[in-house]
């Protein structure tokens, strides 16, 4: 019987409310208000109360989860009052989420770096904090070709937060948080030799320890070249880079991506906690993981 309560929103559409979380009523509201639904209710209010039972709900600046459609799916979970942005065309699909086919397409996560602006990251601080996207499709990692995953730069003379695959050799994934400029030489990269495929994530934190994340790997990094002051004037960009304020031309292609999140350092163990609880969403609306 205990899977009934997962099943239970699939064709309720956004009117059923009674028992659910206020986090979980206040999505569906905002998805109703701007024209969207939130369709699979009880899987998602199961997912929110996984993660404040876990104790990292409150770790978020913004958490975007693939739902019915793309108006619902794109409101902040944390603050449903702030929507992701498609830059260009961003397609989005029933329970899989978001992907792009070109070069110019990003989805803006809506949460810059640069702190004082009116939205401005408060989680995501200097020193500290964690870029995360899940990828319901393998990245290949065997080529030498680029891919501009999650983050945001204002140039190559500037500070750099971000995940990207290298185009200089292959099975390189590279990854920055508060990289100086005189650095940028010495920014960290892993050696992924399989496909990367699940929740991809760096964290730091303000005791200068900065990991990849990757097919439940962690990967640490080199951190004595970096700078714990932010100096970026831009949003987080996911599916793609900010730079200077478009998108780059080297998104990650064609695969779909159901969570994309910006926040606070997390330890490898609440990383752990938090690809399970994607997961257990993502499989209790049919995905295939």
């Amino acid at each position: 019987m205990s899977g009934l309560g997962l099943g239970l929103g699939l064709g309720l559409g956004a009117h059923r409310k009674g028992g659910l979380l206020p986090e979980t009523k206040a999505v569906i509201d905002a998805a109703m208000s701007a024209g969207g639904e939130i369709r699979y209710q009880n899987q998602l209010n199961t997912f929110i109360g996984a993660l404040k039972a876990a104790s990292i709900w409150d770790k978020f600046d913004r958490l975007y989860l693939a739902n019915y459609e793309s108006i619902g799916s794109r409101l902040n979970l944390i603050n449903p009052a702030i929507s992701a942005i498609n830059i260009n065309t961003v397609l989005f699909t029933d329970k899989r989420g978001w992907s792009v086919t070109d070069g110019y397409c990003a989805l803006d996560l809506n949460v810059n770096l640069t702190p004082g602006l009116s939205n401005s990251a408060t989680k995501y601080v200097n020193g500290s904090g964690s870029l995360m996207i899940y990828l319901l499709d393998s990245l290949d990692m065997n080529t030498n070709t680029f891919a501009a995953i999650i983050g945001s730069h204002n140039g190559f003379n500037a500070q750099q937060n971000y995940i990207y695959k290298s185009s200089s050799s292959v099975n390189v994934m590279s990854f920055a948080q508060y990289q100086s400029a005189i650095a940028l030489a010495d920014r960290p990269t892993a050696t992924i030799g399989a496909p990367v495929k699940g929740l991809l994530a760096t964290s730091r934190s303000t005791d200068a320890l900065h990991y990849l994340r990757a097919n439940k790997t962690i990967y640490d990094g080199n951190n004595n070249s970096y700078a714990n002051n932010l100096y970026l004037d831009g949003n987080v960009y996911s599916l793609n880079l900010n730079n200077n304020g478009t998108s780059s031309v080297f998104p990650l292609l064609n695969i779909a991506t159901p969570f994309h999140a910006v926040g606070g350092h997390m330890t490898n163990a609440e990383m752990t906690t938090l690809e399970t609880i994607i997961e257990n969403y993502l499989t209790s609306i049919g995905v295939v993981l």
